[in-house]
């Protein structure tokens, strides 16, 4: 369909159909011709709002080099490159829009208009015992769902409650403080209490 070729890039594309009747039957073949025309390319790029970085850093990491090929992924990558971007900063309430995508067909560009606020750094500390970084982000699921709110907070008080218990602190409780607002870092604090370790020593 013409919307299936606009989401490929190609605006300028003509369709046409052809009815031809068979003889002696009640069939009729229906063909298609496609005349493309060419694939539209990425344009000037907008921004608005606090993105932290210059237009050329944000082409970048959106994947919209100037003058590249527009196929139906595009903009789905670019919101996923930018969403990975801020996440790799630990900015993990980021809000990314795609406000406007315009097509101009002198140019045969697509351009955009992005609004964009970064937010805060999110640090995650764990008071009571010793996890590495990498176990902390493995453990808390503020970082796997790039979200900051009290159920992902209270999921993580029960993963390093688990956490702790398979190792054999079955007394252990972890209890998260709510982290201050509007700060920058956002600091999300557990505390961890993990009681005696048992040991099995006997099968």
């Amino acid at each position: 369909s013409q919307q299936t070729m606009v989401r490929n890039g190609f605006h300028q594309a003509k369709i046409s159909s052809q009815l031809t009747p068979r003889l002696n039957t009640q069939l009729v073949d229906l063909s298609f011709q496609v005349e493309s025309g060419p694939q539209a390319r990425v344009g000037q790029v907008n921004l608005t709002g606090d993105s932290g970085m210059s237009v050329d850093e944000f082409r970048h990491a959106a994947h919209l080099k100037l003058g590249s090929l527009i196929d139906h992924d595009t903009k789905s990558r670019a919101l996923a490159g930018l969403l990975n971007q801020f996440r790799k900063q630990n900015r993990l309430e980021a809000e990314i829009k795609l406000l406007a995508n315009d097509y101009d067909a002198k140019t045969n560009q697509e351009n955009y208009q992005f609004s964009v606020n970064r937010g805060p750094i999110v640090r995650v500390l764990v008071n009571g015992a010793k996890l590495s970084d990498s176990r902390i982000r493995r453990l808390i699921p503020v970082f796997e769902e790039g979200s900051v709110d009290e159920d992902l907070l209270m999921e993580g008080n029960r993963t390093l409650r688990d956490y702790f218990q398979r190792k054999g602190y079955f007394s252990a409780k972890a209890a998260p403080l709510e982290p201050a607002a509007n700060s920058d870092p956002v600091l999300i604090q557990y505390t961890v209490h993990l009681g005696q370790r048992s040991r099995v020593s006997v099968v």
